[in-house]
């Protein structure tokens, strides 16, 4: 059921802040459809476009391959990470921002969290020194004009 927009979009323009932690669906290639959580990174949350840090609970890569850009959250450390947890630091995913808007409304996006201070100092970080992400994703990220 979607809820009116006069009804939800405050709350939304509340809650999509730099460190929001959300959790909705993504499709993969070959399809493959997943609920993700996601990690807002934007500095300024009302651009058009909102880049994200996908999640996983799967860490044996990260694990084998500890120098891959990646932070990991201990297990219980937030509320909505249960497991051990690692943000892949790799690649800023875009996503519009009226789509996540769309998502809300509809109740397929949900607000579960924010990620501390510490962690975005330390993604920050990692995204300074990244030779993957590019330029145009650092700024949005960083604040860098």
């Amino acid at each position: 059921m979607e809820v009116p927009p006069r009804a939800t979009d405050p709350i939304f323009e509340e809650e999509l802040s730099r460190g929001a932690i959300l959790l909705t669906e993504m499709q993969f290639s070959g399809g493959i459809k997943k609920q993700k959580y996601l990690i807002v990174l934007n500095q300024i949350p009302s651009h058009a476009t909102t880049l994200l840090f996908l999640t996983t609970s799967q860490t044996d890569f990260y694990d084998l391959h500890p120098g891959v850009d990646h932070l990991r959250i201990a297990a219980n450390a937030l509320p909505c990470f249960p497991k051990d947890t690692v943000i892949d630091c790799r690649t800023a995913w875009p996503m519009e921002r009226a789509l996540l808007k769309k998502r809300y409304g509809q109740a397929a996006l949900k607000f579960v969290g924010v990620l501390p201070r510490h962690h975005l100092e330390q993604i920050d970080q990692l995204v300074t020194a990244s030779r993957f992400i590019p330029l145009r994703d650092k700024k949005l990220i960083l604040g860098w004009q």
